[in-house]
């Protein structure tokens, strides 16, 4: 599936895609549905789980969707290089394949 982020598209299978009524004016974070994820884990429980596991598997740190009223979503800053942004991508790659 493709994910647009500013401007760069992602290859990742573990991404839902986007519905063409989801537009963001002027922001620099994604919200990711985790839950179809979450649910197949029996390991993580939840999106703190998740990004907990994120954060100590791949170095990589997104802030729990709960946080902001969306369960099982988590939030990523897309407010950062190229480099690190790819970087980012392929860590999230290795871990939801797990």
């Amino acid at each position: 599936r493709l994910v647009l982020t500013n401007a760069i598209y992602f290859n990742a299978a573990w991404a839902k895609p986007f519905e063409e009524n989801q537009t963001a004016d002027g922001t620099f974070y994604l919200f990711v549905d985790a839950s179809e994820w979450i649910h197949q884990h029996d390991e993580i429980n939840d999106d703190q789980q998740l990004c907990t596991a994120l954060l100590d598997q791949t170095g990589v740190a997104v802030v729990p969707g709960s946080a902001f009223g969306a369960p099982n979503h988590f939030r990523l800053s897309y407010a950062s290089g190229m480099n690190t942004l790819l970087q980012a991508m392929n860590r999230f790659d290795d871990f939801f394949s797990q």
